[in-house]
């Protein structure tokens, strides 16, 4: 059974087809699309580059199963894969470095891969089953990294993740995101994320002030510094509703049906 790769255009209407009779072919990542119209995809042991014509522009081999794609500033391409080993690829398909750490990272399908505003800082999950999060500048060292061995349970697992994201004002912002129902008890999750960001500013100050192209209008307060706690779900119960009205961050609460 082959995996067939399709093009569509904006009118509906096929523009073209690939498929790679050499190559094992699940695809379980959505492509992504580069400022210069490549199209950038992943299999379960290759990644892709194609024009948008249909022909290919690169294919390296990887580790099974990479996690989602993110692309940098630069073009520079980053995902994991199932060992646990993290990569970062140029725009002409040759590898910048992958990287390991002592626990792995985590590269299942709920796993994200967050980049800050000027692109000089990669945020990833680890796969061990405590909290963990890293973040590496753009050459591959790690910066620093959290782990909570005092609770059971990833920060990513297979029924749901927390997502890192870096908004446009600097603010870490904890997106917790599951694929099943979730009730009250899903803030107490959060909220430990949230003590440590809350607790760790001078982490966040020394990463934001190496980081290069800050924007000129941005004035941060450290002695005042704001996290955000974002959570998706399919279904959101009203009794959470109730527990977020009684802690001080501001919260987001979002339904999305799939």
């Amino acid at each position: 059974q082959k995996s067939i790769f399709y093009c569509i255009d904006h009118s509906g209407d096929l523009k073209w087809k690939y498929w790679d009779d050499d190559t094992d072919y699940e695809m379980y990542r959505a492509p992504l699309v580069t400022s210069d119209n490549k199209i950038i995809f992943a299999t379960r042991s290759h990644l892709y580059s194609m024009n948008d014509d249909g022909s290919v522009n690169w294919k390296i081999i990887t580790g099974p199963t990479p996690s989602e794609l993110n692309i940098g500033l630069d073009g520079t391409i980053y995902f994991c894969d199932e060992a646990g080993t993290f990569y970062a690829v140029k725009s002409d398909g040759s590898i910048k470095w992958t990287k390991q750490s002592d626990d792995l990272f985590f590269a299942y399908s709920s796993g994200g891969i967050s980049i800050s505003p000027d692109g000089s800082i990669i945020y990833v999950l680890g796969q061990r089953n405590f909290p963990q999060i890293y973040a590496l500048n753009d050459n591959g060292d790690v910066l620093w990294y959290y782990h909570d061995t005092t609770t059971i349970g990833s920060i990513g697992q297979r029924r749901g993740t927390a997502i890192p994201i870096v908004d446009n004002d600097g603010n870490v912002c904890i997106v917790e995101m599951k694929n099943v129902t979730v009730d009250a008890s899903i803030i107490s999750q959060v909220l430990e994320y949230a003590f440590w960001a809350e607790t760790n500013p001078d982490s966040i100050k020394t990463l934001w002030l190496e980081c290069e192209n800050k924007p000129d209008e941005l004035t941060i307060s450290w002695d005042d510094f704001q996290v955000r706690i974002i959570v998706i779900a399919p279904s959101i119960l009203r009794s959470t509703l109730d527990v977020v009205d009684k802690i001080n961050y501001p919260v987001d609460l979002i339904e999305v049906k799939r």
